[in-house]
């Protein structure tokens, strides 16, 4: 036993996969770890793991503070376990996208209608969710507000964390599909519709037509850790528009572009 392991045996451990990322987390408060169990990404399984791609430490600070540490790095500050545990769920969400090795992540939200998905890939804050949640009330079926999780025949998974919905004050709150009469979907599907677009205020939706290319580097510039394989990323991406109608365009309110969507399908 190395002396790695042997400090590591001092620590209560949680390590788990998820898509191929190999994850653990370690505390010497060990009633925050069944906590956390429960806010683990979709798709995780707890494991029992030798090695892993990434480790988070939790450790006690002072004042009631917890302080969590990403490698090496404090990677926040927080005061209590409720605050910790939104912190480090937060950023489980990215830790898989980022060593997934079976799938490609990519920035998007996805709905699922007459089976086939519709992507919306963006950045935070360009109205990934508000759209997503206006497709689910219409009848769409829920897969993802975050993530487009693509395998490497060109399909894309549900990743079914629930909707990040922002109040007035700009602050996201947990929504369930079926908190919004939507559904679920439970199969992998081909993707029918890229839909590049961003929300800007009292904007009209007069999309342009998207060449698979186009389409393709949408998908590109929001795919995560694409320096990493490039090659690979292509490859998946490639496939993913293959066929598929694609537009792009400023928008307004999401509910004026939803039938518009439906009806390309």
């Amino acid at each position: 036993m190395t002396e790695n392991q042997q400090r590591w045996d001092e620590w209560s451990l949680l390590t788990f996969t998820c898509f191929g990322a190999r994850i653990g987390i370690r505390t010497k408060v060990p009633a925050l770890l069944a906590r956390i169990e429960d806010h683990l990404p979709p798709g995780a399984a707890a494991a029992c793991l030798s090695n892993t791609d990434l480790c988070y430490e939790i450790r006690e600070a002072s004042e009631g503070r917890l302080r969590l540490l990403k490698g090496s790095e404090v990677a926040a500050t927080c005061t209590g376990a409720d605050a910790m545990v939104t912190e480090l769920s937060s950023m489980l969400h990215f830790a898989v996208a980022q060593h997934a090795r079976e799938v490609l992540f990519v920035h998007a939200g996805v709905v699922g209608w007459q089976g086939r998905a519709i992507i919306i890939p963006g950045k935070t804050l360009s109205g990934k969710t508000s759209l997503v949640a206006a497709l689910v009330r219409a009848g769409a079926d829920y897969l993802s507000d975050e993530y487009a999780v693509l395998d490497t025949g060109g399909l894309v998974h549900p990743y079914q964390k629930p909707l990040s919905v922002r109040d007035s004050t700009g602050v996201g709150k947990p929504v369930r599909a079926e908190d919004l009469g939507g559904k679920i979907a439970v199969n992998a599907l081909p993707v029918g519709i890229v839909v590049h677009t961003r929300y800007e205020t009292e904007k009209t939706w007069q999309p342009r037509a998207l060449s698979a290319g186009e389409a393709m580097m949408a998908l590109l510039e929001n795919t995560v850790m694409v320096r990493k394989n490039p090659k690979r990323a292509m490859e998946i991406l490639a496939r993913s528009v293959q066929g598929v109608s694609a537009f792009a365009g400023p928008r307004g309110e999401a509910e004026h572009i939803v039938r518009y969507l439906l009806d390309a399908l």
